[in-house]
């Protein structure tokens, strides 16, 4: 699919492959709503498909693609960003008359979750994706003719940018437990542990190996026997 160009309209969706030396095939219509289009491997089967702001068209990989469908959604801007982080396609539509946009988080198997809207003011004229601010996240820039252009920062934490906590039982101290005290309270620190976007944090210690924690909390108490133990946070 490399090379080639799509276009949007209201009474359709055209298609050019490309020869590779910068001329192109005939255009292969596809009937399909909407008046842009955007493409991204929607259904995950390794094969590009294309999104207009109301229809779906599924790539069979050959550079045809299937029958469109609804998407339930209604506009005439569409562009495909991963907004979640979750690797899987989402989908932002805005429409020419609206005062706002709307976001689709894709499934992963050609469907979507329902739209949430995001406030750009007048009527957007055209929808780009891309990382204005650097932070790793893509973000949304709608153009709004004689009014400007409006700038939406994606705040949203995805799961492959949220960092495991770190478990620090190094504030506990050393404890030699006696014979003649076969049984002893040992007290265990896990205060030194954090978690990097500040994110809550329980604690389990667990003794031996044990699959059940002996104990739990931030600072806790372990009993422990004559010998060597292996108590992990």
């Amino acid at each position: 699919m490399g090379g080639s160009i799509f276009f949007g309209a209201s009474h359709g969706v055209s298609v050019l492959l490309g020869r590779g030396d910068g001329a192109f095939e005939a255009a292969l219509n596809y009937p399909a709503g909407g008046y842009s289009v955007a493409v991204a491997d929607l259904n995950g089967d390794g094969k590009a498909d294309l999104a207009t702001s109301s229809s779906l068209l599924f790539g069979n990989g050959d550079g045809t693609f299937q029958a469109a469908i609804n998407s339930g959604t209604s506009g005439h801007l569409v562009a495909a960003g991963d907004f979640n982080g979750d690797g899987k396609p989402d989908l932002a539509v805005a429409s020419l008359n609206s005062s706002s946009v709307s976001v689709l988080l894709g499934k992963g198997d050609g469907t979507f979750q329902t739209a949430v809207n995001y406030g750009v003011g007048v009527g957007p004229r055209a929808v780009a994706v891309g990382d204005f601010n650097g932070d790793g996240r893509p973000d949304l820039a709608l153009a709004q003719g004689d009014y400007g252009i409006s700038v939406l920062l994606n705040t949203c934490v995805a799961a492959s940018l949220n960092h495991p906590p770190v478990a620090d039982a190094s504030a506990t101290p050393a404890r030699v437990i006696s014979p003649n005290n076969p049984y002893a309270r040992v007290v265990v620190d896990g205060s030194r542990s954090h978690d990097i976007e500040s994110d809550p944090l329980q604690f389990s210690w667990f003794v031996d190996g044990a699959a059940t924690a002996s104990a739990t909390g931030r600072v806790a108490v372990v009993v422990l026997s004559v010998g060597t133990h292996d108590v992990r946070l």
